[in-house]
């Protein structure tokens, strides 16, 4: 299997992977954390993309708007990544929620997501060249790889200190 085939395996899941983790968290956890926040936007955000990928694909192929079609690819995926880091960013600080480095990384991420999809699109409409292709085919995999190993991980330390923080009030 190649870094390619893994890292698009593990994007396919990456839903599945964040409803699962935002579950456990919330049992172990419950209250609002900007984890919590994070992870609700970001399934929103994924499922919004998801269906931007299916609209935007039945287009690919038609010559009479292929710039078009690239056009709002890249576009629609950057505008939305920014979206989520902007909306993100208000709900963390209008609620005074604390964050940490698994956060930070987490909206860095969708802060390079969004850069990469401009740049990409403004070289190839600007420049007319293709350079950076083969950086966006692994960039946007490998960042979305991970954000989800993050929240797999973050989720795990969670869970495994609040069992341990059980233990310990169960030794007192």
């Amino acid at each position: 299997m190649s870094l390619y085939n893994l890292l698009d395996l593990i994007q396919q899941y990456e839903w599945s992977i964040s409803v699962l983790m935002l579950l456990i968290y919330t049992a172990i956890v419950r209250k609002l954390t900007s984890f919590n926040v994070l992870l609700i936007l970001l399934l929103f955000l994924t499922y919004l993309q998801f269906y931007w990928d299916v609209t935007i694909s039945k287009h690919f192929g038609r010559e009479d708007i292929s710039d078009l079609i690239t056009a709002l690819w890249y576009l629609g995926f950057g505008i939305s990544d920014f979206i989520f880091v902007v909306l993100s960013c208000f709900i963390i600080r209008k609620n005074h929620l604390e964050t940490n480095t698994p956060i930070r990384m987490i909206i860095y991420s969708y802060i390079a997501l969004g850069v990469v999809q401009v740049i990409t699109y403004l070289e190839r409409f600007i420049f007319s060249t293709k350079n950076l292709y083969y950086f966006y085919e692994y960039a946007i995999p490998t960042v979305n790889a991970s954000v989800t190993v993050i929240i797999f991980v973050y989720t795990a330390m969670t869970v495994l200190n609040g069992f341990s923080a059980k233990r310990l009030e169960s030794d007192k």
